[in-house]
């Protein structure tokens, strides 16, 4: 098999591409809606019960989502679920389309809920409705930081980087192209499966699932790495990889954003697949292609984040003008996570966004300068014992 064809790394990012387009049109026509992504219908869930999703009302701020529970026909429990909240510790504060909430219901049982856009004028526009037991189990597909089915998704990466790398260091040429191809079809047949199925289980938004961000722009920038010939433009492309998205999906894997998709929901598959990946194609990259990153790799780097950051935050202040109507977080720019990270100690020291992001870049530059330390110290050595 020969490299990596180009037309193929082409027609992948463009599919990719095209499809997060359609479901961003597919959303802008409509001037109002809600989606949620839990609780899903059928589930069996303990109470208090998860709900989650996403509502926007005409582009205007002041408006609420309501639920409304019942039994038997009969509607027995009515409450607001709270928007998610962006706070400053220095003071200032904004609302955004998204909700996360617990939902305490009256008693266990079969439930219909239903879930309602409120605008300021009284107006209710249904959202949709599920059916679901309550406190008849655990909370259905609950994602838990270093649970077991955090470690064992761990797991089977570390294993799957092990024979990634095993394979590149022991592979002739041909079966090098044959592991180029399987993984960035991997990559790419997981991503577009992802796509389809966040949208249509209610998660998918123009505000948080572009491939904006490090893992996302790895994951288009990793057909064109297998696709070209030897030269300056592909060891600059290894370097995004190598800095953002091995960087990225590690930050990512140690704290998984999965909330109520954890096993055995495709997007806890599908999350780990696709971070997985990432590394596995990088560390490939060092191991069967003989890649490696300098000290100016680490500068290049920032600087071409630096670019990139820029644009991302002028997508992020346009993403308010289409639904859901939610300034977008790409490089996690935009705000600090309503869950909370060490991005509001850094709004704290340097103020909200944009100004937060020179604490990004100073702890971006120490986690770069972290990665490249290894083979730097690996170049000193060998030149010493040269000498």
């Amino acid at each position: 098999m020969k490299r990596f064809p180009p037309f193929l790394a082409l027609f992948f990012v463009f599919s990719l591409i095209s499809v997060q387009l359609g479901f961003l049109l597919a959303d802008a026509v409509n001037p109002t809606g809600l989606k949620f992504s839990a609780p899903r219908n059928g589930g069996q869930y303990a109470n208090p019960v998860p709900v989650e999703g996403v509502a926007w009302y005409y582009g205007k701020e002041d408006y609420r989502v309501e639920l409304l529970a019942s039994q038997k026909g009969e509607t027995v429990f009515r409450t607001e679920v709270p928007r998610e909240m962006v706070r400053y510790e220095k003071g200032g504060s904004f609302l955004l389309a998204s909700f996360r909430s617990l939902i305490d219901l009256p008693e266990d049982g079969e439930w219909k809920l239903s879930l309602f856009v409120v605008g300021n004028t009284g107006e209710r526009l249904k959202g949709g409705e599920v059916t679901i037991q309550a406190g008849t189990g655990r909370l259905s597909g609950e994602f838990r930081h270093f649970s077991a089915q955090h470690y064992a998704g761990l797991a089977g990466l570390v294993l799957l980087w092990i024979l990634v790398v095993t394979a590149a260091r022991r592979s002739t040429e041909e079966k090098r192209h044959i592991i180029e191809f399987l993984l960035v079809a991997s990559l790419w047949l997981n991503e577009i499966i992802y796509q389809f199925y966040w949208y249509f289980t209610g998660g998918w938004h123009a505000a948080w699932a572009l491939m904006v961000q490090m893992c996302g722009l790895s994951i288009l920038i990793l057909c064109f790495v297998f696709a070209l010939p030897a030269g300056k433009l592909r060891q600059v492309l290894f370097e995004l990889i190598f800095f953002w998205g091995i960087g990225g999906a590690l930050q990512a894997l140690l704290a998984p954003d999965i909330g109520y998709r954890g096993f055995p929901e495709y997007k806890y598959f599908s999350f780990f697949i696709s971070h997985g990946l990432i590394i596995a194609c990088g560390l490939y990259l060092v191991a069967g292609r003989g890649f490696r990153p300098t000290l100016m790799s680490v500068f290049r780097v920032i600087l071409i984040s630096n670019i990139v950051v820029f644009f991302a935050w002028w997508i992020n202040l346009a993403l308010e003008h289409i639904p859901p109507f939610q300034r977008g977080n790409y490089f996690v720019i935009g705000f600090p996570p309503p869950t909370g990270s060490i991005v509001d100690i850094l709004a704290g020291i340097f103020g909200p966004a944009p100004w937060y992001a020179l604490g990004l870049e100073i702890l971006g530059l120490a986690l770069f300068l972290t990665m490249w330390l290894p083979f730097g110290v690996k170049g000193l050595v060998r030149r010493s014992g040269s000498g």
